[in-house]
């Protein structure tokens, strides 16, 4: 073979190489897209979906911020009726937390039957009047008996 014949080869395998790559590269940038035809009458059915499970959170009688535990049973009420006396009424269950200060006024924080309540000199809670308090003890009324209570 002549020098100008494999010449002649060589162009004729390099051009049939570099038209594959061509058409390889060209159908990478131009992707022929499926085209599904939708019916009109096409009906949708939708998957079963499985029943979700219910989570329940469980309440605590446990009150984490004041480390105590409520008082959630209920007294057993008599059947009988009985006259009642006239005795000194019983001072409800009052716990002295702490105070706040600001700079115009004190507050006091206060839990009477379990209820906590931010008060100030002279404020009501469940018939409780707030009488004095410092950071050590608080003065409290109910039904014109006062009692001092202590942090």
């Amino acid at each position: 073979m002549k020098k100008q014949q494999k010449t002649y080869i060589l162009l004729a395998i390099s051009c049939i190489v570099w038209g594959i790559i061509g058409v390889q590269i060209y159908g990478y940038l131009n992707p022929e897209s499926e085209k599904q035809e939708l019916t009109q009458y096409q009906k949708f059915t939708p998957e079963k979906t499985q029943e979700k499970e219910i989570y329940v959170v469980n309440t605590h009688d446990r009150d984490p911020f004041l480390d105590r535990y409520k008082q959630t049973k209920l007294k057993k009420r008599s059947t009988k009726k009985t006259k009642k006396k006239h005795t000194k009424t019983r001072f409800p269950k009052i716990i002295y937390n702490g105070i706040v200060i600001n700079k115009k006024s004190k507050s006091f924080i206060v839990t009477v039957k379990n209820q906590q309540q931010i008060m100030k000199i002279g404020d009501v809670f469940n018939d409780i009047k707030l009488i004095s308090g410092n950071s050590k003890e608080i003065k409290v009324k109910h039904q014109d008996e006062v009692n001092i209570i202590t942090k």
